[in-house]
């Protein structure tokens, strides 16, 4: 991700797929922060 993204764009991306990946939608939001 970091060629085609600038840093913080790849950072961003791996948390949202992070989140995605425990699909729990109470728990989206801390893991979307744990994610970062």
């Amino acid at each position: 991700l970091l060629y085609r993204f600038s840093t913080p764009v790849s950072v961003l991306i791996t948390a949202v797929v992070f989140a995605f990946a425990h699909l729990t939608p109470g728990e989206i939001p801390q893991l979307f922060v744990l994610g970062k």
